[in-house]
């Protein structure tokens, strides 16, 4: 339990980056430990340069594996693809005496306790989990990093995987930042061009009845009774079953019921939610109590709606 714990308080949020070298043991088998220790070092030392251009701590190194802190989001989101890009170039050169390196990275962003040498709490122990999905060339990020950057940081993404977090037991969704076709550091650029962003609709059948979420309307609340904004009279769904949340283009349902609710894509993915959030992505559709087998009347379909509109980036003028 961490200080913040003990004492009640919520612990600020921190976004947390692992970065590993890929193969490092092969490394050392193949080219020795001279040559593997030297690679590594430059390899290390070249991400702790990004790391703190975009204004980030080392905190520790662990081998050939990286842990580094930030306070926002948005530069850690930034470096984590610079990364990729920094070693990627370092290869090219010829600049590691073992030839070309190849790193994975994991971010987080989540309560956690920043210390000198370490993070503790729920930031680093997802981050951690994160990057173990990870592959060579793959820069991962949870759900939490995505809903708290601009939205041109987010366009370069797509769902990887869901995990459920240790300790919390809470369902997370990991996305893939695409790096080598995004140039996600643009977007820190002081004076950036004009852009053409997304106006984006969640549009929701429910037997007929067409239901619209975006930005004129952000909200819309699921209930087995009168006074909800969808009511959904089926026996499994509850007085107050759950509610759809728009924020920063993205869609969350959040669960809020004794049954639960699951989201079935168009692509076959399944999400089983009990008092859990997810994003809603393209179409599908979820039921409200149960499944959707077992209580017709509780599904509602989905899909989203784009249209391409000029505007600035976030906080410009």
């Amino acid at each position: 339990m961490t200080e913040h714990e003990q004492e009640g308080i919520d612990p600020p949020h921190l976004a947390v980056l692992f970065a590993d070298i890929v193969g490092s043991t092969a490394m050392y088998e193949e080219h020795g430990d001279a040559k593997a220790r030297d690679a590594t070092a430059l390899c290390v030392t070249l991400m702790t340069q990004v790391i703190e251009k975009f204004n980030g701590r080392v905190t520790k190194t662990i081998g050939d594996e990286v842990m580094a802190v930030f306070h926002d989001p948005a530069s850690c989101m930034m470096a984590s693809t610079d990364l990729q890009g920094a070693i990627r170039r370092a290869s090219e050169a010829g600049r590691f005496v073992t030839g070309p390196l190849r790193i994975k990275v994991g971010v987080h962003f989540g309560p956690g306790q920043e210390e000198e040498t370490d993070v503790r709490g729920e930031a680093s122990i997802v981050a951690q989990q994160v990057i173990n999905l990870a592959k060579a060339d793959q820069t991962l990020v949870s759900d939490s990093v995505l809903e708290n950057v601009p939205d041109m940081l987010r366009m370069g993404s797509r769902f990887f995987e869901g995990i459920v977090a240790e300790r919390t037991a809470r369902r997370i969704d990991v996305h893939e930042l695409i790096w080598e076709v995004s140039d996600l550091t643009q977007a820190a650029n002081i004076n950036p061009a004009p852009a053409k962003l997304e106006d984006v609709t969640l549009v929701l059948n429910y037997k007929g009845e067409v239901f619209r979420i975006n930005a004129d309307r952000p909200s819309l609340v699921f209930g087995r009774v009168e006074g909800n904004d969808v009511v959904v009279p089926s026996d499994l769904t509850s007085r107050q079953h759950a509610d759809i949340k728009y924020k920063r283009g993205r869609f969350q349902l959040t669960d809020n019921s004794a049954n639960g609710t699951v989201v079935v894509t168009d692509d076959g993915t399944v999400v089983n939610l009990r008092r859990e959030s997810t994003i809603l992505r393209r179409s599908g559709s979820f039921c409200l109590g149960g499944s959707p087998e077992s209580n017709p009347q509780g599904i509602i379909s989905f899909r989203s709606e784009s249209s391409v509109c000029a505007a600035k980036y976030p906080g410009k003028d």
